[in-house]
């Protein structure tokens, strides 16, 4: 989708704008360019392969093992088998590893499961459809939900943009007073590590948003935000975390079989591991000011058939004014 061939003030011309600057990859060769060096992992020296013939049985196998893990590290989190041996993660937390991986308390408690609720239908009432009647340029907005079917892909809802067509993912957070809000890195698939939606959804965007509402009461609005993928994974390895920065801090995780949340070196994003359940998740928590930040979408939705409007912005306008 070239930029030049979208119309300016449309949510395809904002995806474009993240899509020219690859600051993730999943090549091996493009993620060992990307090291960083603050966190002083390194994946791959570049320079040529050397030839196997030279090589003896031992060296040949050795040679294989570390272009395997190259690999296994620059893709991410392969559909193999972790090792669960013990890996003291207690002392080389509390040292930082390079003041970047930090205990963030002692009690360890892991949050109790929520019951899943749906807003979908308060979402298609209340966000996407007075977006449609708000909305008419560049391009008239068409939102449709997908069946179950569909939702399998993980694929919640399509927009129609004029020619161009982006598909939505969403999510629900509830952190305390909106604080933060988990993307879902990794989990437990059948005894296997498998990657989470934050890397393996097949969507666009991701929709987050927040039930809001007074302690033990339903909810009576969300908080939503709009967030591009792409400009999502960029602002991370922007600030330190590539997919290989991510899949080390996983792996130490998994290894040590601590559960909790634990700092970095960035007050914005924190790395939580829940052990409880088959599962396993392992959680990147991204502050909500970040989310913000680049969110191209940033609502209050009501909840229920009451008599409040949508408010918020779409593109960096109010939505009353967007047209």
């Amino acid at each position: 989708m070239p930029e030049t061939l979208v119309e300016a003030g449309s949510l395809a011309g904002n995806l474009c704008l993240v899509r020219e600057v690859p600051a993730f990859c999943t090549t091996a060769n493009s993620v060992s360019r990307r090291t960083s060096r603050s966190h002083g992992l390194h994946i791959g020296p570049e320079r040529s392969l050397p030839t196997t013939k030279a090589m003896g049985k031992k060296d040949l196998l050795r040679y294989i093992s570390s272009l395997k893990k190259a690999l296994n590290l620059a893709i991410f989190l392969p559909k193999i088998r972790r090792r669960t041996s013990a890996y003291n993660i207690s002392e080389k937390a509390q040292k930082g590893r390079g003041g970047e991986f930090k205990i963030m308390n002692t009690t360890q408690r892991q949050p109790l499961a929520r019951p899943y609720v749906s807003y979908a239908s308060d979402l298609d009432a209340n966000l996407y459809a007075p977006l449609e009647s708000a909305i008419q340029e560049p391009y008239p907005l068409s939102f449709a939900r997908m069946l179950n079917s569909s939702r399998s892909r993980g694929i919640d809802v399509v927009l129609q943009e004029g020619p161009y067509t982006t598909y939505i993912a969403e999510y629900p957070g509830y952190a305390k007073n909106c604080q933060y809000f988990s993307l879902e890195l990794s989990f437990m698939n059948h005894g296997f590590v498998d990657s989470g939606w934050l890397l393996d959804s097949p969507v666009h965007f991701f929709l987050l948003y927040f039930p809001i509402g007074e302690e033990g009461e339903p909810p009576t609005k969300l908080k939503a935000l709009l967030v591009a993928k792409a400009r999502l994974l960029q602002e991370l390895s922007r600030r330190g975390f590539n997919r290989a920065m991510l899949a080390d801090r996983d792996e130490m995780l998994r290894q040590s079989n601590m559960p909790g949340a634990f700092k970095t070196a960035d007050p914005g994003i924190s790395i939580f591991y829940k052990t409880d359940g088959d599962r396993k998740p392992v959680y990147v928590r991204v502050d909500t000011s970040i989310l913000e930040s680049i969110a191209a979408g940033n609502f209050i939705v009501p909840v229920g058939d009451g008599p409040e409007e949508l408010q918020g912005t779409w593109l960096s306008r109010q939505i009353l004014e967007v047209n």
